[in-house]
């Protein structure tokens, strides 16, 4: 058990660590995303700092005092890097919750690009976070894209299926009217099928917000 905790133990809190810190430097994306980041690195921080603590106690307990104060350095950097970090995926928070339901199509396309969004969590996948069309309300659409040519139409399958958003409790679905993959160019509609009328600036501003 001791020779666990000698050799084991280093390389899981390393591998935490700079798991941690990957993530944290990837801040694609809108808020949204950056949110869901900040939470897996401070998940991964917290465990090493758990474990740090804990293999702590076990090297003061052995009587090997160099490793516990090594083990008590451990635990300051990994509080350290979460204390550092913590205001900023706060602040990330704040701003995504400040931006409500939008009442202009200004506020509308302010709050579609903080909610929209891509992340690299399931490598080698993309998933792919899509506003809600009406409210632009974040994760109206999330669906995974592989890399190469299957990417498109996994993407044009995912926006064809019926969503519901949670937020105006509008539903529908994406009608690509156009499709060229190697240039990324695509035409579509969207189609209401659940909920109110969208209001009149967006159906004014945006011609695919229509109703069938």
């Amino acid at each position: 058990m001791y020779n666990v905790i000698t050799y084991g133990c280093p390389v899981l809190y390393l591998a935490l660590m700079v798991a941690g810190a990957i993530v944290a430097g990837r801040l694609n994306g809108g808020p949204a995303a950056r949110e869901r980041r900040w939470r897996q690195a401070m998940a991964m921080w917290t465990v090493a700092l758990t474990l740090g603590l804990a293999c702590a106690v076990a090297h003061v307990c052995a009587g090997s005092r160099v490793s516990a104060v090594i083990w008590v350095l451990s635990v300051a950097t990994a509080g350290a890097l979460m204390a550092r970090y913590r205001p900023r995926q706060a602040a990330d928070r704040e701003r995504r919750i400040r931006v409500g339901p939008p009442t202009s199509l200004q506020d509308y396309l302010t709050r579609f690009d903080l909610n929209v969004a891509v992340t690299w969590a399931k490598n080698p996948l993309a998933t792919v976070h899509v506003p809600c069309p009406w409210c632009a309300a974040a994760d109206f659409a999330v669906f995974d894209v592989p890399p190469g040519s299957s990417g498109a139409r996994d993407m044009i399958a995912a926006l064809s299926a019926h969503h519901t958003c949670l937020e105006c409790r509008r539903g529908g679905r994406y009608l690509i009217t156009h499709a060229d993959p190697e240039h990324r160019r695509y035409h579509y509609q969207v189609i209401q099928t659940l909920g109110d009328e969208p209001p009149a600036w967006l159906a004014a501003g945006y011609d695919h917000a229509v109703r069938r």
